[in-house]
């Protein structure tokens, strides 16, 4: 059993959709769930169950929440894919310190809370998998 989250397009999408051909239930999380319910059909289309969770990842409550809510309805879980992101392209002396807030609370924190909502859960049954994935912008940045 699997969470991803920012899983309601693009690479997030594909990884639970992969997922599911791999055999695994998933939970997909992300913002938007009318995205999210496109994705939860693409991983029911393979016949494997899957789980819509609207969630903010920056909450931590809402990320504990999410781990709660998958393990009672998938059984357990084995893989957590951090993969929600979000970006703020300007240059720094236009970027609106809010802005830049929600890129640390999205990109980082909510890494953070992912990995550790789900580690008692791992740790406990000795076993799981945390996939943590950052930007193309983290080993080369733009001018």
């Amino acid at each position: 059993m699997a969470i991803v989250t920012g899983a309601s397009r693009g690479l997030g999408r594909a990884m639970a959709v992969a997922l599911a051909e791999a055999g695994a239930d998933v939970a997909v999380a992300a913002r938007s769930k009318p995205d999210l319910e496109e994705t939860a059909g693409q991983v029911e289309a393979l016949g494997r169950r899957a789980l819509v969770a609207p969630t903010d990842v920056s909450q931590f409550a809402a990320v504990e929440a999410l781990v709660a809510e998958t393990v009672q309805n998938l059984g357990r879980l084995d893989i957590v894919v951090n993969n929600s992101g979000v970006a703020r392209v300007a240059p720094l002396a236009d970027l609106d310190p809010r802005d830049w807030q929600r890129v640390i609370d999205t990109n980082l924190t909510g890494v953070f809370n992912g990995c550790r909502a789900a580690a008692p859960h791992l740790i406990g049954q000795k076993s799981g998998k945390v996939i943590n994935l950052a930007s193309v912008l983290a080993v080369a940045g733009l001018p």
